[in-house]
């Protein structure tokens, strides 16, 4: 389980458990992959917008269905920002 899922930059969401309800916004972004715990599991320090702090968090706190990959993210920006009929 030591292999990175995840890049500095990613959108994920957080699991719902008895910290977040599944009513909160549990998207965080990735800011740095921290080196995996003593148990191989792959540890990241997230940042919520709300917040201005970060958190670390297991792979396990991620929601697998829920995922907002940042290239996803880039390319909604790449098709907003170009125009019908134009030659990208």
């Amino acid at each position: 389980m030591g292999r990175n899922t995840y890049s500095v930059g990613d959108s994920v969401v957080l699991r719902a458990d008895l910290t977040r309800t599944a009513a909160a916004d549990r998207t965080c972004r990735i800011v740095s992959i921290l080196p995996a715990a003593e148990h191989g599991e792959a540890q990241y320090r997230v940042r919520f917008g709300t917040e201005n702090f970060e958190r670390r968090i297991f792979e396990h706190d991620i929601d697998p269905w829920k995922r907002l990959r940042r290239f996803r993210n880039m390319a909604r920006r790449h098709r907003s920002t170009v125009s019908p009929g134009s030659n990208p």
